[in-house]
């Protein structure tokens, strides 16, 4: 009985531990957007993403030489209901 009731428990931590995990998100890297949109050197993208907690936020690169980016902007959408 000991052996079922045990089983059962870490069962229940399992799946409500799987039921927390953050969920991965796919962001762009800035090389990937500005090869899309094929942006000379010197222009600016931005790449949506997500903070550690999971609010969206926009970074803003200029592009450089030799495929570098320089981040010069991040802006956080705060939720407009608070």
């Amino acid at each position: 009985m000991k052996k079922i009731i045990a089983a059962s428990a870490i069962a229940l931590i399992a799946g409500a531990s799987a039921a927390f995990a953050a969920q991965p998100m796919v962001e762009q890297s800035p090389a990937q957007v500005a090869a899309e949109r094929q942006a000379p050197v010197g222009s600016l993208i931005s790449v949506q993403s997500q903070d550690l907690v999971g609010k969206p936020m926009v970074k803003t690169y200029r592009v450089g030489p030799n495929s570098t980016f320089k981040l010069v902007d991040t802006q956080q959408h705060l939720d407009s209901a608070h």
